[in-house]
Parts: C-alpha cells; sequence; structure tokens
C-alpha cells in the first residue's frame, strides 16, 4: 500500500513530500526526541553548527567568503546563526546588574553608597548635563535609585539594547558599502551577520562569570574582547582579499561603527534611567 503524506495526501516517496515539503515523522515521541527536533527545526541546530562555529572562530571571514560563493549547505544561514547568538549573549546580559560609581549630574553626585554631598572628594567621576534642570534632577533621581536596586533597569535596557543592535546591523553594512562599493550590498550583510554572532558569542563568554559573581575569573576573561577586533582585521584579509591594502579601510569602518555604537548605548541608559 502507498504510504500518502498526511497533509496534502500526495505519495510519498523519501522523507519529505514532493508536493508541500512536509517531513515523514509522527509526534509520538519522548519529549527528549521532540525537543531536539524542534531546535533543529527552529534554529538549524544539526551537524552545521560544528561546521560554523570552529571555522568562524578558527578562520576569520571564511564562513562569509564561502557562502557569498555558493557553498551553503553546510553552515548555519547567517541570519539564524545571528538570532541564535544574539539570544545568548542577551539572555547572560538579563541576569547582570547596574553598578553605580562615581556619577555627577549638574553639580549632583552619586556613588555606590548613595547620594555624595557636593564638593566631596569622589575621583573620577561619570558626568551628565542634560541641559534642563527638570531631566536632570529626573536623572539623579533615576541614579539613586538605581544604587539602591541595581536590577532596576535591566530587563528594560537589555530589551531596548537588542532593539538597537538590530538596527546597527544593516548599518555596519552600510559602512562596509561605503569601503567596498563594487560588492552587492547583501555580501557586506552576510558579512556582518557571521560577525556579530561571533562579537555576541565572545561577549557570552566573557560576560558570564562577572554575571555569575566569579569576580577572579571574569578578571581573567576580560581581555579576550581585544580578540573581537582582531578577528575583524583577519576577517576583512580573507572576505575583502587585497591583503594589507583593506585594513585602512577596516579601522574607518571599526572606528565609525564603535563610536555610533558607544552613543547609542550611551544615550540608551540615559533614557533608561530616565524613566525608572
Amino acid at each position: 500500500m502507498t504510504q500518502r503524506c498526511d497533509n496534502c495526501g500526495a505519495p510519498l516517496d523519501g522523507s519529505y513530500c514532493a508536493r508541500c515539503g512536509q517531513s515523514v515523522g509522527t509526534l509520538d515521541v519522548p519529549v527528549t526526541e521532540f525537543a531536539r527536533d524542534f531546535a533543529s527545526e527552529a534554529l538549524g541546530l544539526d551537524s552545521r553548527v560544528r561546521m560554523t562555529l570552529w571555522p568562524l572562530v578558527r578562520y576569520p571571514g571564511r564562513v562569509a567568503a564561502e557562502y557569498v560563493a555558493g557553498h551553503r549547505a553546510r553552515f548555519v544561514p547567517p541570519i539564524r546563526l545571528y538570532l541564535l547568538s544574539s539570544f545568548v549573549i542577551f539572555v547572560v546580559l538579563s541576569f547582570g546588574e547596574f553598578q553605580v560609581d562615581n556619577v555627577e549630574v549638574d553639580g549632583r553626585r552619586i556613588d555606590s553608597t548613595g547620594q555624595v554631598e557636593e564638593g566631596s572628594e569622589t575621583g573620577r567621576s561619570f558626568t551628565a548635563d542634560l541641559g534642563s534642570d527638570e531631566l536632570n534632577e529626573r536623572l539623579a533621581d533615576g541614579f539613586e535609585r538605581l544604587v539602591e536596586d541595581p536590577s532596576a533597569i535591566t530587563d528594560m535596557y537589555v530589551d531596548r539594547l537588542a532593539r538597537v543592535m538590530i538596527v546597527l546591523l544593516p548599518v555596519s553594512a552600510v559602512l562596509l558599502k561605503l569601503m567596498w562599493w563594487r560588492r552587492w550590498f547583501v555580501h557586506h550583510m552576510v558579512f556582518a551577520m557571521y560577525l556579530h554572532s561571533f562579537a555576541f558569542l565572545l561577549l557570552s563568554v566573557t560576560t558570564l562569570p562577572s554575571v555569575l559573581g566569579l569576580g577572579g575569573l571574569s578578571r581573567i576573561f576580560e581581555p579576550l574582547v581585544l580578540v573581537i577586533p582582531i578577528h575583524f582585521f583577519l576577517a576583512l584579509r580573507r572576505f575583502y582579499g587585497r591583503g594589507w591594502a583593506s585594513y585602512p579601510k577596516g579601522l574607518f569602518v571599526l572606528v565609525a561603527y564603535t563610536a555610533l555604537t558607544s552613543v547609542a548605548v550611551m544615550l540608551l541608559l540615559l533614557s533608561s534611567v530616565l524613566a525608572l
């Protein structure tokens, strides 16, 4: 008797229906097997993860270069890897807490113990002046609330940061396009997504000890952040070619993107504190 597709009724010849594409399978399975199949379908967590992550780390730029060259079947698609890695980093960040240390808002100083009287010595401090007495008062009040409850803005800040990074992703591709304008914009997006994925995964590793309260281990892991710009320049050389000639262009992209990201993160922090 010919087996037929449960979805459209077409005759089956293989593991997938030739008419509608549905896979042949059943839900009468243990929950562990269902969870594994779900992860594989939703995130592409199969052998392609191994085929993608190792060269992504070991050979900067190779995955992106091979993907745009048409060798795609063995790699996790860039958008899937970007979403997965961003999910990991923002989950890690969601368990963290903000620490207020020597903040000065229009002459009003706040540190980790609360408000500090004007004129007292606090050493170096982050100084903010929003140009409005009302806004400055709200900002100082927000920092004081943050001292009382370091986790007060974590969820709000992380949620907003995730949205900002989605916007900054194509911005990084635009900067790359300005330097290598002959390449298709989609190529730059692929490169940017794989690069961000690497950065997010590395930042997850370096941030996790701090989130878990492992101060000693955190100090050991923190220098690993310097791997990101090194990885970026090596990836540029492999993806765009032309050897050392690509580095001045890459430096412009790195400086411009770092500046934009820093401004966005600072504005996001200030707006989150104001919302307290």
